[in-house]
């Protein structure tokens, strides 16, 4: 290379002659060879190149699908088998924090760790507990040797696993892991790709939880409205009937679904 690095060498032997090439030849050799390292980086570069489009593609299009969705299950469903996908292993799970009990569940559980869905998790304990407290992406090259492994993955055999925290609101909600089972580890590039995408994932996980916690409440508000003898009605700045309680239909005798749209002082 330019910088006196080495990058390979270019190997010429003739099993007949025993002799020192000229120096016309051994010049030749290393005009070819600086040719050579040219080309071979240019190739590797194009290669880089083409992997970062893909990477990126593939961000691009996980990302609008995962906005997408609103059902918190299915959110944390297709964040899992996205992550799988992206690096290319079957062997996906998410841990989702317990505010209550303070722990960790799996709440999703792909491939080897499927029959893991609903296990429970100390904080600080195994490489998602440490990504959880930590708040940091911990990855494990050989889990099998590794001192602080969860006994209960031992019949798996996970070679590599990397565990990325989700962050929703400035505080970890829950770990996306993956793990190979193969001799392959997560390079530095895979576990940068596997952020980013986190990022992205917590973006959905926050989206699908406001939409629940606002489906909640509405659910809550219609029960008490519907559940009262009074007259109760929600009208916008038109004063138009947006909401009305089921009182409508037994006092005036309008069902509730007649009113919305219309003015109350107009009937």
């Amino acid at each position: 290379e330019r910088d006196g690095s080495l990058l390979g060498f270019v190997w010429a032997d003739d099993p007949e002659d025993h002799l020192l090439p000229s120096s016309e030849r051994l010049q030749a050799l290393r005009t070819f060879a600086n040719h050579a390292t040219l080309a071979l980086r240019a190739a590797m570069n194009v290669e880089t190149l083409n992997g970062r489009n893909r990477e990126l593609v593939a961000l691009h299009d996980t990302a609008f699908g995962l906005l997408e969705g609103i059902e918190l299950e299915s959110v944390l469903q297709a964040i899992a088998d996205n992550a799988r996908q992206l690096m290319a292993t079957p062997n996906a799970y998410i841990y989702v924090a317990d505010r209550q009990g303070g722990d960790l569940r799996v709440a999703v559980g792909l491939g080897s760790f499927e029959s893991h869905i609903g296990r429970s998790l100390d904080p600080g304990v195994g490489a998602s507990g440490r990504a959880y407290v930590s708040g940091q992406t911990f990855v494990i090259d050989d889990y099998e040797s590794w001192d602080d492994r969860v006994p209960v993955y031992d019949t798996h055999r996970f070679h590599a696993i990397a565990a990325v925290p989700l962050r929703t609101r400035g505080e970890v909600a829950g770990v996306i892991g993956v793990a190979r089972q193969d001799d392959r580890v997560f390079e530095p590039g895979e576990i940068a790709l596997l952020e980013r995408f986190a990022q992205l994932a917590s973006l959905a996980l926050e989206n699908a939880r406001l939409y629940a916690a606002a489906r909640q409440s509405e659910q809550l508000h219609r029960s008490v409205v519907d559940g009262s003898t009074d007259l109760i009605a929600l009208l916008d700045r038109d004063h138009a009937v947006v909401l009305a309680s089921k009182a409508y239909q037994d006092v005036l005798g309008y069902a509730p679904t007649e009113l919305v749209g219309t003015k109350l002082a107009e009937i």
